[in-house]
């Protein structure tokens, strides 16, 4: 039976085929079913459907299928903060899957730009690796890219995340003593907040003046 949704996609449910099988046989005809799979049952309870299959007279008949597990290793996903300011390191959360035992590099690029890269032996199974970048001002994806040797399926080696690098806001100190106000501004430096520092010799803009109406 071919799958109906996403979700279906994902598994192998060979007792739902079966038993929807048996609601489409029509009345008066020869009752038989043929199960084409490999046997990688994922979901259900495929003996006890055959069982009741056979209760009610359907005669069920499997032909296996020869299956082809190429090596592979597969990144699945990025996880990143959603935002960041410019110069700022963030945690980027990377989970993959390997089918087989090899070394690997993991790599994370903005662009043309390396972030970090770290090398790691793999052993079949699910593995989750944590890395701290420094993205640079841009609007540029952030990729993660897996390079294994005898990986066989390198469409899935590669996923983009976006971070949206906000630029810093900047104060501007208007005094007239800028030697004896150097400890403020040098306490917002320290809170990044980039201060310009105004002596005597700029002015402080000012609001317009609201126009005055006449009084009669």
């Amino acid at each position: 039976m071919p799958a109906t949704d996403e979700k279906a996609a994902e598994g192998t449910n060979i007792a739902g085929a079966l038993h929807q099988a048996l609601e489409l046989f029509p009345e008066g005809a020869a009752r038989r079913a043929v199960i084409l799979s490999d046997g990688n049952e994922t979901e259900g309870d495929l003996l006890r459907e055959a069982v009741l299959a056979a209760g009610h007279g359907v005669e069920v008949s499997a032909v296996p299928l020869e299956t082809v597990n190429r090596p592979d290793v597969e990144l699945r996903g990025v996880v990143l903060p959603a935002r960041a300011r410019p110069g700022e390191r963030v945690p980027v959360h990377v989970e993959l899957v390997s089918n087989l035992e090899t070394p690997a590099t993991l790599t994370i690029e903005q662009g043309k730009r390396k972030l970090a890269s770290r090398s790691v032996d793999l052993a079949p199974g699910t593995h989750r690796m944590d890395l701290d970048v420094r993205p640079g001002a841009s609007s540029q994806p952030l990729v993660a890219r897996i390079e294994a040797p005898g990986d066989e399926r390198p469409e899935n080696d590669t996923l983009e995340a976006r971070l949206r690098v906000k630029s810093l806001p900047r104060a501007a100190l208007f005094s007239h003593r800028p030697d004896e106000d150097l400890a403020l501004a040098e306490a917002l430096e320290s809170a990044r907040l980039p201060v310009n520092v105004a002596g005597d010799d700029a002015r402080c803009p000012r609001a317009p003046e609201r126009s005055r109406r006449s009084m009669s």
